[in-house]
């Protein structure tokens, strides 16, 4: 009955899901008047700003009715319809809100949402747990690489099920990637409102203070790397004796592939094409690439197989890199553990595309949440109805003005993409079309972890970088097969 003051969850989002709580266990019941705003002040310690906020967004959704000079009252709401939603992106709550009120102004039954979130890391096993007691929520917003593993336990709705016409528009106006990477068998279980694309984070303010453009080759990044680890320019920015970093091993997870991939799609190569494995000399290729700026180049610290995921964002946030290989998702992360205004990130912080490898083209990896609606929903055209509506162009275009670091997946929304949108996200965008995802796969999870354990083996150099390569082919071999 606490609120937690050093989660990353809003204090007024922690308190409206407290109300809501008691309220569903019978501790206020309709027709109670809830403590006053001074009053829930002082039990919480918090300011009135979250607590006036919580009541209003509970006002919206039916929760409570609130009376001048009277107070605040729980509402009598057998006639209310509710959707369950399990997310760990806290940024979607709001426009989930907004969506659901939209929709009540001219629906019915009155529709209310009952939203939880949970950490990124716990957020598969309590997906999975959820559904294994019978208890799945009617939407979830999870890690678009999970798709396939959902679809084919048939946890998930195609989509094209439900509504068929949108399905439809949808498709014609996503990138063809996104529609690929929310498939699976050819069905639709999907939808990604915003993609994360991998990139090179690097110091615009200390580029262009030496004289230095991005780079745009893997020769360049090494002649970059050199440049800041010399003694002069180091103690000019107090920059690490390794300039540059990526993730490197199965302590940050996801991260380590995802960046890899990238390197690899800079080769021309792939990590695995339908459903065979594809981990051959581009693989060895990159990856010798990596065990090389550690080793041979010295640019990079052997001490990334130990960290742990945001751990190189971090140290890029703190001035101790001059670049780092990062995702999108990363920029209000950055700018906030910088203590940056949007001016001043915008001064400081830059992207470039992954370089191009020796085929000539930068590789680019998307990623990103996708909503679902569960097999297990009660409500399943309701559910839609409400990501129709979340997921409008011109409700998502509200959506990445407030939130950049994230792009849209819609071409209709990209085409609008002006200067109230800002360099940063026009940048990202440009990289749009070109962008790969990583294999949509049941078994993407274990083929992840297996890829981590290479990169990580390569790295601390326990093993020649081929032999690694060879051996976790074998490993994935047998892990994936191909439906008849």
């Amino acid at each position: 009955m606490r609120l937690d003051k050093e989660s990353p969850v809003p204090l007024h989002h922690q308190l409206r899901t407290l109300i809501q709580k008691r309220i569903a266990d019978g501790d206020w019941k309709p027709g109670d008047r809830l403590p006053t705003e001074a009053e829930l002040c002082k039990i919480y310690g918090i300011s009135r700003t979250p607590v006036r906020q919580a009541l209003k967004e509970l006002e919206r959704e039916g929760w409570v009715e609130r009376f001048r000079r009277r107070g605040s009252f729980i509402r009598n709401r057998h006639d209310a319809l509710t959707l369950s939603v399990l997310l760990s992106e806290t940024r979607w709550v709001p426009r989930l809100r907004a969506a659901a009120h939209a929709l009540n102004e001219r629906t019915e039954p009155p529709l209310e949402l009952d939203v939880r979130t949970v950490d990124y890391q716990a957020l598969h096993d309590e997906l999975i747990g959820a559904v294994a007691r019978g208890e799945g929520p009617d939407i979830a917003l999870y890690d678009a690489v999970w798709l396939a593993e959902l679809a084919d336990l048939d946890y998930l709705y195609p989509l094209g099920d439900i509504d068929p016409d949108w399905v439809a528009r949808c498709r014609s106006d996503l990138y063809p990637n996104f529609v690929d990477s929310n498939s699976y068998r050819e069905r639709l279980y999907g939808l990604q409102g915003e993609a994360d694309l991998s990139l090179i984070w690097y110091r615009r303010d200390w580029f262009e203070a030496e004289g230095l453009p991005p780079p745009e080759s893997w020769d360049d990044l090494i002649a970059l790397a050199r440049h800041f680890r010399t003694d002069e320019v180091r103690a000019k920015y107090g920059v690490s004796t390794h300039p540059f970093a990526f993730a490197g091993g199965p302590t940050a997870g996801e991260e380590t592939v995802y960046q890899l991939s990238s390197f690899v799609y800079a080769l021309g190569g792939e990590l695995l094409q339908e459903g065979q494995v594809r981990l051959g000399e581009t693989t060895r290729q990159a990856l010798q690439f990596w065990v090389d700026l550690i080793h041979a180049e010295g640019v990079v610290s052997p001490e990334v197989t130990a960290w742990p995921r945001g751990e190189v964002a971090k140290r890029f946030a703190h001035g101790r890199l001059a670049m780092a290989v990062g995702g999108s998702y990363e920029h209000l992360h950055i700018q906030r553990m910088a203590d940056w205004s949007d001016a001043e990130f915008a001064r400081r912080v830059d992207v470039a595309p992954i370089p191009a490898g020796r085929s000539g083209r930068s590789g680019t990896t998307s990623g990103g949440m996708t909503f679902s609606v569960l097999r297990q929903s009660r409500h399943p055209k309701r559910a839609v109805a409400l990501l129709q509506e979340v997921l409008r162009p011109e409700s998502l275009a509200e959506f990445f003005e407030a939130h950049p670091g994230h792009c849209p997946t819609r071409s209709s929304v990209v085409r609008g993409v002006g200067a109230r949108y800002g360099t940063f996200l026009q940048g990202m965008a440009a990289l749009l079309p070109g962008a790969r995802a990583r294999p949509v796969l049941p078994e993407y999870d274990q083929v992840s972890y297996q890829i981590q354990r290479m990169v990580g083996q390569a790295l601390d150099r326990k093993q020649p970088v081929a032999q690694t390569v060879e051996k976790t082919a074998e490993i994935l071999e047998a892990l994936v097969t191909v439906p008849a």
